[in-house]
């Protein structure tokens, strides 16, 4: 069963909730890049899904001398997940992810 109607990771916990509650199945494995990963299990158990995380892929940056583009480009994409993380934290607390 695919889920197509999403256009984010919210919505994909949204719309995958329902689907996997109807099916009731006994293990579900949620399977993104690593440094998504907290995020996705973050929103997932928010619409009641408790899965078992699985990394498809691990991000690995160097140690260099001087800054390089792909670090600096990582560190957006980290500061975005940590805000992000932030956020589903915040409307939870304030009941707006439903």
């Amino acid at each position: 069963i695919r889920e197509d109607q999403s256009m984010n990771t919210y919505q994909n916990a949204k719309y995958s909730s329902g689907i996997l509650n109807k099916m009731a199945p006994s293990h579900i494995y949620l399977v993104t890049s690593g440094f998504h990963m907290k995020r996705s299990v973050a929103l997932f158990q928010t619409f009641g899904v408790k899965p078992i995380p699985k990394a498809s892929d691990f991000i690995d940056t160097e140690i260099t001398v001087f800054p390089n583009s792909y670090n600096a480009a990582f560190t957006f994409v980290m500061l975005k997940e940590v805000v992000g993380i932030w956020q589903v934290q915040l409307y939870n607390s304030l009941g707006m992810n439903k």
